[in-house]
């Protein structure tokens, strides 16, 4: 497996924190991609696409965000979201669709699609 993007720490696993390329395995490419959007009530956007747009939420790790977004004072919604997921480096296509909201677990999904095969040349 050829590591492209490592892991940033042990407190970094959740997608949010990663965008592009990750790693690859034969054919097999696990990617980072989507737009998630934070939104405070009654403020507007706060985080979006990497960049944050206030101070209003403030977040260096996985714990930092969960905790920011668990206190209902500060009134935060998710719009859209952020994964790992496994594709065909050669043509493109995603492979059966799964995701993966961690890079632990996006990295165990591309082993796994490598060891089994999923996903057939003549498809």
């Amino acid at each position: 497996m050829k590591i492209i993007q490592e892991k940033i720490s042990p407190k970094h696993n959740d997608s949010l924190f990663y965008d592009g390329e990750i790693a690859k395995i034969g054919k097999y490419l696990l990617i980072a991609c989507g737009d998630i959007e934070i939104y405070k009530e009654n403020e507007g956007r706060v985080f979006a696409r990497g960049k944050h747009y206030s101070d209003i939420i403030d977040f260096d790790n996985d714990n930092d965000l969960y905790k920011e977004m668990e206190n209902k004072d500060n009134k935060l919604s998710w719009e859209y979201n952020n994964w790992f997921e496994v594709i065909d480096s050669e043509s493109g296509e995603s492979i059966l669709g799964d995701v993966a909201h961690g890079y632990d677990e996006g990295i165990e999904l591309l082993k796994q699609y490598h060891r089994e095969k999923i996903y057939d040349q003549n498809n």
